[in-house]
């Protein structure tokens, strides 16, 4: 566990996953699952979100110091999306959105960490 809470990088988890794979055989679905945590743990880092809490039918991100790189971007990407996302008194920006089970909600994270990439 700690050496997996030391990967910094996409490439050095999908490594990590390729090393229990060739030790170990097929990796299980909860290795798997803990790995995409991870890996948005890591993409969460590098978009400077300090907080992500997921609930069953939102998902709040706080910025670190209330700072994101590009805001007048996100702010237009909030607008675009009326009753999607809404940013809070507190900076924090909530994503109303429910998922069937715990592997659509990580895919939807996924996808929302994508497109605030792309901002």
């Amino acid at each position: 566990y700690r050496r997996l809470a030391n990967l910094a990088s996409l490439p050095e988890v999908d490594e990590f996953k390729d090393e229990l794979l060739g030790r170990f055989g097929p990796v299980p679905a909860e290795v798997t699952a803990l790995l995409a945590v991870v890996k948005l743990k890591n993409r969460c880092r590098a978009l400077n979100i300090a907080k992500l809490d997921v609930g069953e039918r939102a998902v709040r991100r706080s910025f670190h110091h209330n700072r994101f790189a590009k805001p007048e971007r996100l702010l237009h990407y909030i607008l675009e999306r009326p009753g999607i996302l809404t940013l809070q008194k507190d900076q924090s920006l909530l994503l109303m959105r429910k998922w069937a089970d715990a592997t659509s909600r990580l895919a939807g994270l996924g996808q929302f960490l994508t497109e605030l990439e792309a901002l």
